[in-house]
């Protein structure tokens, strides 16, 4: 009888140990990583976790929790990518800025009626061609640093 029983809680532990789900640890390992904010590193996990067992109930969930892991690092990615392209626009708004600085005088041409338009900055000039626009209709070119329209250095 003892030999019977053995036999049976042995066949009951090969079972049960059959029965464990092998995602599991690597799921578990997926959740954390992602409860930490390592997206990429939890993905590899949950990766690891469905090739472990893609029939498993943690095999299914961390199946989920890739495609979830995928759109999350995509907006990540978008982010930082519009952040770096923030940070570079607002770089060359300043050597703009910078360069303008250093120019004596500011010109441009207007179409017939405007002539040769001028200001001391940028935005003087800028403003003139404005004003002309809008009282005389005036059409006139991009105002520019005079030594770059004369040559002169």
């Amino acid at each position: 009888m003892k030999l019977a029983y053995s036999s049976i809680m042995l066949a009951l532990v090969v079972m049960i140990s059959g029965c464990a789900d092998k995602a599991q640890p690597k799921y578990d390992e997926c959740l954390k990583l992602a409860a930490a904010n390592d997206l990429k590193g939890a993905k590899v996990a949950c990766e690891a976790a469905v090739a472990a067992d893609p029939a498993s109930k943690a095999g299914k969930a961390a199946q989920e929790k890739v495609t979830a892991l995928e759109s999350d690092i995509k907006r990540e990615e978008e982010a930082a990518a519009k952040a770096a392209e923030r940070v570079r626009a607002e770089a060359a708004r300043k050597a703009q800025e910078e360069a303008d600085a250093k120019c004596p005088k500011w010109v441009t041409f207007c179409e017939t009626g405007g002539g040769l338009m001028e200001g001391a900055t940028r935005a003087e000039c800028d403003r003139n061609v404005e004003s002309m626009r809008k009282s005389m209709g005036v059409r006139c070119a991009p105002c520019k640093c005079a030594t770059e329209v004369t040559g002169a250095q």
